[in-house]
C-alpha cells in the first residue's frame, strides 16, 4: 500500500493532522519536525499497529490449529476404522478358507464313493493297462454279478 493511503482515518488531535491514516507512517521524517510529542505518537501508533496485527496473526493461527486439531481426529477415527475393517477382512478371510477346506473334505469323499458305487471299483484301479484290467473284471462280473466279490479284491 503507499505510504500515506489508506481507509483507516485517526482522530484528529494526537498530534498527527486529521487527513493522516492508522496504518501509514507519516510523511518522511526531513518534512516532519521532530518534537518528542512527535515521536511519542509516531512510536505508539506504531506500537498499537504491530500489536493489533500480531492479535489478529494470533487468532488466525489459533483457528488454524483448531482445524489442524480437528482434522487430526478424523484422521484418528478414519484410522482406527481402517483398522477395524481390516481385522474384520483377515478374519473372514480365514474363515472363507476354513469353509473352503471344510467343503472339500466331503466333496472329495462323495466323488471316491461315486467311484466305488461304480462297480466297486476305486478311482485309479485300472493302473497303467486298462486292456488287462477289464480282461480281468469282466469275467468276475458275468459269472454272478450279485454274489461277486468287490473288484478291488481282485
Amino acid at each position: 500500500m503507499p505510504r500515506g493511503k489508506s481507509s483507516k482515518a485517526t482522530p484528529a488531535g494526537q498530534g498527527f493532522p486529521s487527513s493522516e491514516t492508522v496504518d501509514t507512517l507519516p510523511e518522511p521524517l526531513s518534512r516532519a519536525p521532530l518534537t518528542p510529542t512527535y515521536v511519542d505518537n509516531f512510536f505508539s501508533k506504531l506500537y498499537n499497529e504491530i500489536g493489533s496485527l500480531n492479535s489478529e496473526f494470533r487468532s488466525c493461527i489459533h483457528k488454524v490449529k483448531q482445524d489442524i486439531n480437528g482434522l487430526g481426529e478424523r484422521i484418528k477415527d478414519m484410522k482406527q476404522t481402517l483398522d477395524s475393517q481390516t481385522d474384520d477382512l483377515k478374519a473372514l478371510s480365514r474363515r472363507v478358507a476354513t469353509l473352503e477346506e471344510q467343503q472339500m473334505d466331503p466333496h472329495l469323499k462323495h466323488e471316491d464313493l461315486e467311484n466305488l458305487g461304480q462297480r466297486n471299483i476305486p478311482k485309479g484301479m485300472e493302473g497303467p493297462d486298462i486292456m488287462s484290467f477289464i480282461a480281468e473284471m469282466l469275467p468276475a462280473i458275468r459269472t454272478d454279478p450279485d454274489n461277486s466279490p468287490p473288484l478291488h479284491a481282485l
